[in-house]
């Protein structure tokens, strides 16, 4: 099927094998609508899509530009392509679509007057800024691919939410009962489900990556992007769908992300041992509350001027992968939320079954996948890392404790 690169929004493919056969390679270069890694030189499109037409199903190919479109985006974007479908079908009914013109306009005058920066002089590439500037020699993305491609190894992974839930227990549980906040309302102070899940890739990859080296670092950086939407005033629409987001950056001792395992299965499978005095976890408990008390603190103090500040710089640098993979040791994206298994494709294809995100070969990259309507949620993630790192992930305590079904 012919089509023009420059004016095509969408393409289709036809294929005679099936989509289970192709599960853990649909996210190749050959399903996809833009190269992976396209000549930055040449216009780019905003948002691209390729349907593979299988002997089963169809493979859904969707790309976006990131400097405009962030993952929440991306997500009111493919649900509102689902319902486009669903009409197109002769569904009749009362449907609305989530990124009407008149909410878009409004989010993007708020967020133009998000991009003044207060702090005029202001350096965001200091210590109170979590973003830097591109670091030398890194000029093409594509260099740096070809570079990571032959070493760096793309897996994913299944966490139960159960395992998740009682970690997060165990952690306030040791926040509640520090004197540092004995005297003040503790609740201002918990940790998400999602502050312990990227504690724990945070502690696991550092264990991996760093246990067997003589000169580990003395801290280690972790990069997350953040959905500003709702931490401006007045607050941006869920369903905007341009780039609102600011990365921030939180530094934790190495010595804290290093802390011995203890027991590390007997906390995560028997309820009874939550106790964070008990000789045999509290390092590990601690150490663990420590670093997502840590990532909690920092979104806490990221007020309406630094998002601001943020927001500002990101508008001023001329490559946005400098917010990207080049950014401290690790770097965390969470599609957790995107609603990406909300899309409602109509009676003749139904809901998407699974999603994967190509390899980007950066090591150290980690994306937190939506979640799915399941029985026994899971907290699924995409892993980059080295290939020597990855096997002695394998091999970690904490991590084959995590991964596993018991």
């Amino acid at each position: 099927m012919s089509y023009d690169y420059h004016s095509s929004i969408c393409r289709a493919g036809y294929s005679s094998v099936d989509s289970e056969t192709e599960l853990f390679n649909f996210a190749e270069e050959k399903y996809l609508p833009v190269g992976l890694f396209p000549e930055t030189e040449q216009p780019a499109p905003i948002c691209r899509i390729q349907v593979n037409v299988m002997a089963d199903g169809i493979i859904l190919g969707f790309a976006f530009h990131h400097s405009i479109m962030d993952a929440t985006g991306a997500g009111v974007i493919i649900r509102d392509f689902a319902k486009c479908c669903r009409l197109a079908t002769g569904d009749r009914l009362d449907i609305h679509l989530e990124a009407t013109p008149e909410l878009q306009q409004a989010s993007r005058e708020i967020l133009g007057r998000c991009t003044v920066r207060k702090n005029q002089g202001s350096d965001p590439s200091t210590e109170t800024h979590p973003v830097e500037s591109p670091r030398e020699g890194l000029d093409h993305t594509e260099d740096l691919s070809a570079q990571a491609a032959s070493f760096v190894k793309a897996r994913y992974f299944r966490v139960p939410a159960r395992k998740v839930k009682t970690l997060k227990d165990a952690c306030n549980k040791v926040i509640r009962n520090s004197p540092s906040v004995a005297d003040i309302e503790w609740k201002e102070f918990y940790v998400s489900s999602n502050d312990v899940f990227v504690s724990l890739l945070w502690m696991c990859l550092s264990r991996a990556r760093y246990t067997r080296l003589n000169s580990a670092p003395s801290a280690s950086c972790i990069c997350m992007p953040v959905n500003i939407r709702n931490r401006v005033r007045p607050p941006i629409q869920s369903s905007y769908v341009g780039n609102a987001l600011a990365i921030l950056k939180v530094k934790v001792d190495m010595k804290i992300l290093l802390t011995t395992a203890g027991s590390v299965p007997t906390l995560l499978n028997d309820d009874s041992s939550l106790d964070p005095k008990a000789d045999s976890n509290t390092a590990w408990v601690v150490a663990l509350s420590h670093i997502a008390h840590s990532i909690r603190m920092k979104l806490i103090s990221m007020n309406q001027i630094d998002v601001q500040d943020l927001m500002a710089y990101n508008t001023e640098v001329a490559d946005f992968s400098c917010n990207m993979p080049t950014q401290g040791n690790f770097h965390v994206s969470s599609w957790r939320d995107n609603g990406v298994y909300d899309s409602d494709f109509g009676r003749e294809v139904g809901h998407p079954k699974d999603m994967q995100i190509p390899a980007t070969k950066f090591d150290g990259e980690c994306y937190i996948l939506p979640k799915r309507p399941e029985e026994e949620p899971c907290w699924e993630v995409h892993l980059e890392l080295q290939e020597d790192i990855m096997s002695r992930l394998d091999a970690d305590q904490i991590w084959v404790s995590l991964i596993s079904d018991g």
